[in-house]
């Protein structure tokens, strides 16, 4: 993969974005393959995917590699992470799968070849603290519609859907309207 732009999901938010209307098929279509994730998103990924709410996610797996395990020091170093986002009366897990995320990205990626996908502004900052892009709901519509996976008008439809189902979407409105560079190589 050297010298590709990979595709990080550090958290469920985004997926569970699309799962709320059913489309995971642009971002499996959109991505081709090329999402990655860490263990502790594939876990919640599962255990979301059980939700009747949220029962499409069971298709993730379908399509996403094999989640990255990470390595002994890898998981103390996103424990300190953790530390970054954890507020008062958080859980053990709460915030895990961002700051294993961001500790694969410092010891196995080319952060300035990757772009992180999330509906989470917290994660958003502490990517960006670190020099990595992120990119959410809207920037992947816009990127399906630029590829001719969607129209315009139908990418629009899914965001609203999305906002309809009382899902995060950073950045919209307003509506998607306008071409993107493309996202990969």
């Amino acid at each position: 993969m050297s010298g590709e732009i990979r595709f990080v999901f550090p958290d469920t938010c985004l997926l569970m974005n699309f799962a709320a209307v059913d489309r995971l098929d642009i971002v499996k279509n959109t991505l081709d393959g090329r999402g990655e994730w860490g263990e502790t998103v594939c876990d919640e990924v599962a255990r979301w995917g059980q939700d009747p709410n949220f029962g499409p996610l069971a298709q993730v797996a379908s399509f996403m590699p094999p989640a990255i395990i990470p390595t002994y020091d890898e998981m103390l170093h996103a424990q300190r992470i953790r530390l970054g986002f954890a507020q008062p009366g958080d859980g053990p897990r709460k915030h895990l799968g961002e700051a294993e995320t961001l500790a694969l990205i410092e010891s196995q990626f080319d952060a300035t070849r990757t772009i992180v996908f999330t509906e989470d502004k917290p994660t958003a900052v502490q990517c960006t603290r670190r020099g990595v892009a992120t990119a959410g709901t809207r920037a992947l519509l816009e990127a399906a519609a630029h590829k001719g996976l969607l129209t315009w008008a139908e990418a629009d439809s899914v965001a609203l859907a999305i906002k309809a189902a009382k899902r995060p979407v950073l950045g919209y409105p307003p509506p998607i309207r306008q071409p993107i560079p493309r996202l990969g190589n």
